[in-house]
């Protein structure tokens, strides 16, 4: 609900592209050595410009996107579903693997 403190801790492996063009392309929920960035490739537009390629991000109810990473702890800003997903150039998620366990704490 809008106004609560949650508090997520975030573990797995995710994989932005193929390996075989982009060998750094494995990430923690941290993300990526390289930022995504909406100038790194033209026409191409990140999930979250700014942060890491391959950090979990989240949304709530179609407000702006916002780094999780590994950890974080954030007010709920309106009432609804947390969506999550990796940071990565939007319509290009059809060659992704790999996925990462969040737990929520002090639920």
């Amino acid at each position: 609900m809008a106004g609560d403190v949650l508090s997520l801790r975030a573990h797995g492996m995710a994989i932005t592209g193929p390996l075989s063009e982009y060998p750094d392309a494995i990430s923690g929920a941290g993300g990526q050595i390289t930022t995504c960035n909406d100038g790194a490739l033209p026409g191409m537009v990140c999930a979250l410009d700014g942060a890491a390629f391959g950090a979990l991000i989240g949304k709530m109810n179609g407000g702006a996107a916002f780094l999780i990473g590994d950890s974080s702890s954030f007010v709920a800003g309106a009432s609804g579903r947390l969506y999550l997903a990796v940071n990565d150039f939007l319509g290009t998620y059809d060659d992704n693997l790999g996925g990462f366990t969040v737990l929520f704490e002090g639920l």
